[in-house]
């Protein structure tokens, strides 16, 4: 028996969920130096790359562009960066890569896919591939609040929400995470949460998910840091995104102090400046990281599987 690790043979899969760049791969192996300057310049900034990103909110698997969502998009083109967007419908993509387009003077390329279905992940690589793109940014940035496991009779939903919320991350990184390496290059941002950081009585969908999320970040930087490739798990509190207005969740919102909600833009930075740094967690949001190592005590995890906080 020979136990196969999720970056061995990847074949022509693509690992990238919420984000990945590109860099359009000089003609031919040997291409000459100036022939790879000539193309980063033409690209952008000289080491600028660019990316792919799912920016759908779909909190109940319903259809929508938010437009906070796209905040990596945003800054990422703001770094120069070309942009490969993925979501379901490209028309609403468009609402997005346009703007940056004429702002920026970047290319952005839309790509339709479901990250619910199992074929999504090869179906991006393999255009990706197909278009000689390189990869050396990859932003899994698709979410959803997902189906009450005990509740919801059927399992055809649970499925679904689990193939978007961890195969389809962990089928992009096996992807794409080998190619970074073969290159010396690349950055990977996993968008987790806090709720993977902690126990809460009755979160078996959402939190769990979340929590695998980190713990392959985790796994990953540790083996792929030293080699120039950097894996990062954002974990965010409450974010004022179009999340909850899909999910029909504006009650809980409004029910909450205001100081628990940070704005999109700074979690994506504390994001960027994290995988830059080679961080396998950043928690975004002073009161979260304050938080964070509450949630992580012994007597804490005691208490909330006693039933605090439900």
């Amino acid at each position: 028996h020979v136990e196969q690790g999720l970056l061995d043979e990847p074949g022509h899969h693509a690992g990238i969920g919420p984000a990945a760049g590109y860099r359009r791969r000089a003609a031919g192996a040997g291409a000459l130096f100036g022939q790879q300057l000539l193309a980063q310049r033409i690209i952008g900034a000289l080491g600028r790359i660019g990316l792919v990103i799912e920016i759908e909110a779909r909190p109940g698997f319903d259809d929508g562009i938010d437009i906070k969502r796209a905040e990596f998009a945003r800054q990422l083109a703001a770094l120069d960066m070309n942009l490969v967007l993925v979501a379901r419908r490209v028309d609403r993509l468009e609402q997005v890569a346009q703007p940056l387009r004429v702002r920026h003077g970047i290319e952005v390329q839309c790509l339709e896919a479901d990250l619910s279905d199992r074929d999504a992940p090869q179906h991006i690589f393999e255009r990706i591939e197909a278009a000689g793109w390189q990869v050396d940014w990859l932003i899994n940035n698709a979410g959803a609040s997902g189906p009450n496991l005990l509740e919801k009779p059927g399992f055809a939903q649970h499925a679904d929400f689990l193939e978007l919320m961890l195969t389809s991350v962990a089928h992009m990184c096996h992807l794409f995470a080998p190619l970074m390496r073969e290159r010396g290059f690349g950055r990977i941002i996993n968008v987790a949460s806090v709720a993977g950081r902690m126990i809460r009585p009755g979160d078996h969908s959402y939190g769990p998910t979340k929590a695998y999320l980190i713990a392959l970040s985790e796994g990953m930087n540790g083996e792929l840091k030293a080699e120039g490739v950097h894996v990062c798990a954002l974990c965010p509190g409450f974010t004022h995104t179009e999340f909850h207005a899909v999910a029909g969740k504006q009650k809980l919102k409004a029910s909450t102090p205001a100081f628990i909600w940070y704005d999109a833009d700074g979690v994506v930075r504390d994001g960027i400046k994290a995988v830059g740094r080679g961080n396998p967690i950043a928690i975004s949001g002073r009161l979260y990281r304050w938080l964070d190592p509450f949630f992580q005590s012994v007597l804490t995890r005691r208490f909330l599987r006693l039933g605090g906080f439900r």
